[in-house]
């Protein structure tokens, strides 16, 4: 399975049918207008924005929280760089092997 772009593909979906538009039978422009109604009423089965700003709220800050200052403690950095990690590679899209593929991005 692989996830798509609805807002881009319903923008695809709009030039061409602006494109188009006056070279299409009747049936093929309430074709149309169907189906980008049914894209954007489908429910989001992952939205990036949301995860990004949940892995976000797992940062904590590293600091005494008596006294506001600054605490050198590693455990809190590790899992703060590791988060760091998870919401970059989430928002870019980023393939096990390292690699983005332009082709896949959400």
């Amino acid at each position: 399975m692989r996830l798509i772009d609805a807002d881009k593909l319903c923008e695809n979906f709009e030039k061409f049918y602006k494109a188009h538009v006056k070279d299409m039978p009747e049936e093929y422009v309430a074709l149309y207008c169907n189906l980008a109604t049914m894209i954007m009423q489908s429910p989001t089965a992952y939205d990036v924005d949301k995860i990004i700003i949940r892995l976000s709220a797992d940062i904590e800050e590293n600091v005494d929280f008596e006294t506001g200052m600054p605490l050198d403690n590693w455990v809190v950095d590790m899992q703060n760089d590791l988060t760091a990690k998870h919401i970059r590679i989430v928002s870019s899209g980023l393939q096990k092997d390292g690699e983005i593929n332009e082709t896949d991005r959400c």
